[in-house]
């Protein structure tokens, strides 16, 4: 289960920002997943929660914002929704498709005390 390692990778930059500013509590840590990102996100939640305890994030709510996926198709030069890699675009049936977004996995802010 990569969720596991990606609470602690998310509570890693976490704690080393609050260290740096001096904060003493995280409440609330805000981040983004792609459509196209494999992540599960309640075994992200809940595995944030575990790795948090004991920690200046504990109790600490997970939020989580998605992103839906778009791509830039080279043959028909326009931008089109997608759902998964591979997928061909919409409108001209072609598979030159560029991700332009929908596979990011980045945290986005904190609010600490």
């Amino acid at each position: 289960m990569h969720e596991i390692w990606l609470s602690k990778q998310i509570l890693q930059l976490i704690t080393k920002t609050a260290k740096d500013r001096k904060l003493k509590k995280v409440n609330k840590v805000i981040i983004e997943i792609g459509q196209l990102v494999a992540v599960d996100k309640l075994s992200l939640t809940f595995g944030f929660d575990l790795v948090a305890k004991g920690t200046i994030a504990e109790n600490a709510l997970l939020e989580i914002k998605d992103t839906f996926a778009e791509a830039f198709c080279e043959k028909c030069t326009k931008k089109v929704s997608i759902m998964n890699y591979g997928d061909n675009c919409s409108i001209c049936n072609g598979y030159s498709l560029k991700i332009i977004k929908g596979d990011e996995f980045k945290v986005l802010s904190m609010e600490a005390e």
